[in-house]
């Protein structure tokens, strides 16, 4: 098996997390249900070919074997990880992906493409040549040339939108919403525009997210959870409305998901 990861050169440091690839890894299950966490994800599967599958109103399902651009979602993705053998990813920071992209990040809401559907047949070239390169090393070379080749606009953010993606990802999540616009001093509805065309989805909803997405890793190392005591420190002001909230993005109760995930990873499998 080999997994291997790399961080690409600055700036494109500053909207990517991490380039990564895995071969030889079969998972033990042919579906694994994948979290939302406001984040947007290239995916390209360099073993067989195959066709995203559509999602239903509460999952997305989602072809391993296809080349994906996958937005940033309110819904886990059921993703089929059978032939998920040998994979390259680009992992984005959130609203990180909007410079590369040839129309604002709100449109792939909630949605897992085809990726030659955004960027045409230069994505078939692109494969070949991933497919060509031995070694990780070289695949990543490939792609962060790839990625410099499709920056369609400055690599900066808007600072408003910047500010407020730095408070929901580090600061209190319990602050309400009206506090960030205060500081911004965008009307609501502007500012909401702003922030999906870059971020993907409307501040309220990554803020929900992302409060899901603190309850996640806060237990990722526990096998018991006082879950009333976790959910007012991620924000929520009670715990119907965590349940609710975990639910939505899960699909499953957190009692359910603390038993079947994944250790240290965000995702659980699918159980056939």
């Amino acid at each position: 098996m080999i997994a291997a990861h790399y961080i690409p050169r600055a700036p494109l440091s500053d909207f990517i997390s991490v380039i990564w690839y895995w071969d030889g890894y079969l998972q033990p299950h042919t579906h694994e249900r994948i979290l939302p966490d406001g984040s947007m994800t290239i995916a390209f599967n360099l073993g067989t070919q195959g066709v995203p599958q559509d999602g239903t109103a509460n999952e997305a399902s989602c072809g391993a074997s296809a080349q994906v651009i996958c937005g940033a979602r309110t819904r886990f993705m059921i993703a089929d990880t059978a032939d998920m053998v040998t994979t390259l990813g680009i992992q984005f920071k959130p609203g990180g992906a909007f410079p590369f992209l040839p129309a604002p990040a709100s449109e792939l809401d909630d949605l897992c493409v085809s990726l030659e559907d955004i960027f045409g047949s230069e994505v078939r070239t692109l494969r070949e040549q991933l497919l060509e390169s031995p070694t990780p090393q070289e695949k990543f070379a490939v792609a962060e040339r790839w990625l410099f080749s499709r920056i369609a606009r400055p690599l900066e953010r808007h600072p408003a939108v910047q500010y407020a993606t730095d408070q929901f990802l580090h600061g209190s999540l319990a602050q309400p919403l009206s506090r960030v616009l205060d500081r911004i001093g965008y009307s609501q509805r502007h500012f909401n525009q702003l922030f999906a065309d870059e971020v993907g989805l409307t501040p309220k909803r990554f803020l929900r997210v992302r409060r899901f997405q603190r309850v996640i890793t806060s237990i990722a190392n526990s096998r018991e959870v006082e879950w009333a005591d976790l959910a007012l420190r991620c924000g929520y002001y009670d715990q119907s409305h965590f349940t609710h909230d975990f639910r939505g993005f899960c699909g499953l109760t957190p009692a359910a998901y603390l038993s079947h995930r994944t250790p240290h990873l965000n995702h659980v499998p699918v159980l056939d």
